[in-house]
């Protein structure tokens, strides 16, 4: 394997875990501020 191919997958696949933990923790924010407004 070449190793850029690697760093550039390594990358590729942590972004995608960063951006879905993002997501994660909006989508969290979001429903706790919902059930504090009452729904």
């Amino acid at each position: 394997m070449i190793p850029s191919l690697i760093c550039g997958f390594a990358f590729l696949l942590t972004s995608s875990l960063v951006n879905t933990y993002l997501g994660y923790l909006l989508l969290e924010k979001t429903l706790s501020d919902n059930s504090k407004n009452g729904g």
